[in-house]
């Protein structure tokens, strides 16, 4: 076990899998969340890698996007664990020697060290040759992950996210914080569009996620499987992502992913869209992951019009240190683990699964952004 890296990784990691743009509390928990056994965190971390994106896409191909899988060595993944620590020097060095902003305006200016750029020059070569095989006439970009989580923190994207932020802000009469951080979350799908390995690589490189991520898999060499995804472009609107709670085989419970918002129309087609969810799971997602996963939390999209047209984007562990989203882990654990009767079931006793929307605008939901997100929505 390198104990090195298991210390680095314990400073300031707080949970996993979080959603969009909430304070992201979403890196792989290590020892010190487990201290009264060494087992405890190793078999949590066991579960993280058990839920992992090759462990089930190989199931249900046809239910979630194209995607393509670049196999990636532990030498690859100390390439991002490198750079990442060298931003954080470059951010503290800002920080010490600039003003109070000057952490923020220091993501900008990094760039790693002549060192790992020369290692990452052949892993670069084999990541344009697969985006070479996703991006054609047809398509408008790609969107890169690694088996775990997307860079979706990168400071790469942070500027673009302001870019594209205000860009769209300009185009919307109501500014009203509910509009304001939909469109902070539009924005920050944009960001996630990518159309050529160097883009790509640049978020990976400075990624605090990714960096935790590969730390995790690289405490585990005998389980290591770890590989860049990349997925051929679906545009997705904001409000129609689902995160979806199965246990013991079952959906429990379904809630909007981008739970800080209010969407009417969610809202007026909440009951259909749920139907087609519990319809998708039971006759496509349930056959083929019940002889592998019994617990999971699953993410899907639905695309285009209608609601019929249902993907997965992921899974993630069944575990309190998933986002919830409308739920809660402490007072709706009985919900979620469909052991109460529910609001919809007492309607109608053949329909057990609960969906919960937001049906009015949050008070004060900005206060949960992340802290650059919210900078970046205090601009307008």
């Amino acid at each position: 076990m390198n104990k090195a890296l298991l210390d680095a990784l314990q400073h300031g990691a707080k949970g996993l899998r979080k959603s969009a743009i909430s304070n992201d509390l979403s890196a792989p928990l290590t020892g010190a969340q487990f201290a009264e056994t060494d087992e405890k965190w190793n078999e949590y971390h066991l579960k993280v890698l058990d839920i992992n994106l090759e462990e089930w896409i190989h199931l249900i191909p046809e239910y979630t996007f194209k995607t393509e899988l670049m196999p990636i060595t532990p030498e690859d993944a100390d390439i991002f664990v490198q750079s990442y620590l060298e931003y954080e020097s470059h951010l503290d060095h800002a920080t010490l020697v600039g003003k109070s902003d000057a952490r923020l305006s220091a993501m900008g200016s990094f760039t790693p060290s002549n060192t790992l750029l020369q290692r990452a020059e052949e892993l670069q070569r084999r990541l344009q040759s697969v985006f070479d095989l996703l991006i054609d006439g047809n398509t408008s970009g790609v969107f890169v992950k690694t088996s775990c989580r997307s860079p979706k923190d990168s400071p790469t994207s942070q500027i673009k996210l302001q870019e594209y932020y205000l860009k769209m802000l300009a185009e919307c009469e109501d500014r009203s914080e509910n509009t304001r951080i939909t469109t902070l979350l539009r924005a920050g799908l944009e960001t996630m569009r990518m159309r050529n390995a160097d883009d790509a690589l640049a978020l990976l490189m400075r990624s605090r996620r990714i960096w935790q991520d590969m730390g995790l898999a690289l405490l585990h060499p005998e389980r290591w499987n770890q590989h860049i995804v990349v997925r051929r472009w679906q545009d997705i609107e904001v409000d129609m992502e689902f995160r979806c709670f199965v246990y013991g085989n079952r959906l429990t419970a379904i809630s909007q992913y981008n739970h800080l918002c209010f969407f009417p129309s969610l809202v007026a087609s909440q009951e259909i869209i749920r139907l087609n969810l519990q319809r998708f799971f039971e006759q496509r997602v349930r056959p083929a992951l019940e002889g592998k996963f019994v617990n999971y939390v699953m993410d899907v999209a639905i695309i285009g019009e209608g609601f019929d047209n249902v993907l997965v984007i992921e899974l993630n562990p069944f575990l309190e240190t998933t986002d919830s989203c409308c739920f809660s882990w402490s007072a709706d654990l009985a919900v979620l683990e469909g052991r109460a009767v529910t609001a919809t079931e007492s309607a109608s006793p053949d329909r057990s699964c609960e969906m919960r929307v937001r049906d009015r605008p949050q008070n004060g939901a900005s206060s949960l952004l992340d802290e650059t997100w919210r900078a970046i929505l205090d601009l307008c």
